[in-house]
């Protein structure tokens, strides 16, 4: 006997064998025992679905199992089923507009588009799956926890959203994202953003008047959004504007129908700067905004470095190598540190002690390019003291301007420098006489930067990374 299959959803009878609801779309079985219908779903011939990831207006994600490359991936779903003329124009419009960007879209904060198909009732987009909550989850999470975002985290974060914007600003044509928001950002374990929902992004269009439809997110577009003139790069920067606005204020902009108030977060020159920054942004003209993103994350950096110094940043200089004495067996090492006076290393030394002697070390090693012992056969063994900590000032410098974890360092040679690699995918050359100021960023890593070396002669930098690349640079 073949049973008819209801909806969860909208209770609609459908014909045996349909995966999708005729009449909303919805998954079939997808209800309270949703995930085990879901795993019988096979799609394309190759895609086993798994949880529903989000889903609004015309369309579904659901993360899915490529059973051919092995990789898991999100699988978003146009419905057109049910639709009226005008709503089918707009969803396939919204398809293929997304289709034609992300295919040639290269960055690692987008999602990779891996494939593409149809049948009768639903096109779909195939999807890198990207691990991780919106950044809207991660802000309600945070408030609920009673803690908000800090000054240094929303400045973090605008820097990240920075990266990308450049890279999709400076396409051929530019493209224009259109709907930054935190729904539409996605945060990973590790911290890293990417952009989600191309749905409504689109080229630049030279001499045009206005947009051919008005889109985007109450709160958040740019007024030019709305019929009165063409969305550029400017639109995406009063969208960023208010989502600094946001993460700085903790107010919703979509709930504040009158505009936004300027921002009030100190009276230290930074935060001065800061909440003039994002005045500018939500410019109602977008020719008083700030002319391109990169200017934005200029002035964000300077902002950034600025705070660092009133955190009384100080850099700690090795000491002057030095001979060891006679009665090591003639052994000559580049490094010695001195004990504290009345001290004898112990085995009892504290960890926070031994690294920063580590530290040291590894900065000497580096810095004069090699540790060289001259040791005699008997293989005797050299004691190195390790600093208390009024033994040369504060041992540590704070750089900030990695947007991720830090993975890796390196000195220069001259010990003028120090490299830097991070999560964030990129490498940064510090100057390590004051420690305020980063002379370049290599961008070009597309993954974690998992290792940085200096060349013996300082003019080189090589790189490594999860991308399973090594690249060389150009030292400053």
């Amino acid at each position: 006997m073949i049973s008819t299959q209801f909806c969860s959803a909208c209770g609609a009878a459908n014909e045996p064998g349909q995966t999708h609801c005729f009449a909303c779309g919805q998954l079939l079985g997808a209800g309270t025992d949703g995930r085990e219908a879901q795993d019988e779903v096979l799609l394309h011939d190759r895609y086993q679905l798994g949880t529903t990831l989000g889903s609004g207006g015309f369309s579904a994600v659901y993360r899915a199992h490529d059973l051919q490359s092995g990789r898991e991936v999100a699988i978003k779903q146009i419905r057109l089923a049910g639709l009226n003329v005008q709503e089918t124009i707009e969803a396939t419009d919204t398809f293929n507009r997304e289709l034609s960007l992300l295919a040639v879209l290269r960055h690692p904060q987008v999602p990779r588009l891996y494939d593409q198909f149809r049948d009768r009732e639903h096109w779909y987009l195939v999807l890198e799956y990207l691990e991780g909550t919106t950044l809207e989850t991660y802000l309600e999470t945070r408030a609920a926890q009673g803690q908000p975002l800090q000054v240094d985290e929303a400045l973090a974060l605008g820097l990240q959203l920075c990266r990308v914007l450049e890279y999709l600003h400076t396409r051929q044509p530019p493209v224009i994202f259109r709907d930054l928001k935190p729904g539409n950002i996605m945060r990973s374990p590790s911290g890293r953003l990417s952009l989600i929902d191309f749905g409504i992004a689109r080229h630049f269009r030279p001499g045009q008047a206005r947009d051919t439809r008005a889109l985007g997110s109450p709160g958040y577009a740019a007024p030019e959004q709305y019929g009165r003139a063409q969305t550029t790069p400017q639109s995406d920067l009063y969208s960023l504007g208010a989502l600094l606005h946001a993460l700085l204020s903790g107010q919703d902009p979509s709930e504040q129908p009158v505009g936004l108030a300027p921002l009030r977060l100190g009276s230290s020159a930074a935060e001065n700067e800061l909440a003039a920054l994002a005045q500018r942004m939500l410019a109602f003209d977008p020719g008083e905004r700030p002319a391109t993103v990169r200017e934005v994350a200029a002035a964000l950096e300077a902002i950034r470095r600025e705070r660092m110094s009133q955190d009384g940043a100080r850099i700690w200089q090795p000491p002057t190598p030095q001979d060891l004495p006679s009665s090591m067996g003639g052994q000559r090492l580049y490094l010695q540190l001195p004990a504290q006076p009345g001290n004898t290393p112990r085995r009892g030394t504290s960890r926070r002690i031994v690294l920063i002697g580590f530290g040291a070390l590894a900065a000497a090693m580096i810095g004069e390019g090699f540790l060289w012992l001259n040791t005699s056969r008997s293989r005797s063994r050299s004691i190195i003291s390790y600093p208390g900590p009024s033994s040369f000032g504060p041992a540590y410098i704070i750089y900030r301007g990695h947007a991720q974890p830090v993975t890796a360092v390196a000195w220069s040679p001259n010990s003028r420098y120090i490299a830097s690699g991070s999560d964030d995918d990129t490498v940064r050359v510090w100057d390590a006489t004051n420690g305020g100021h980063v002379f370049i960023v290599y961008p070009g890593n597309t993954e974690t930067v998992t290792a940085v070396a200096w060349s013996p002669d300082g003019n080189r930098i090589a790189s490594g990374s999860d991308d399973h690349m090594v690249r060389v640079w150009h030292a400053p």
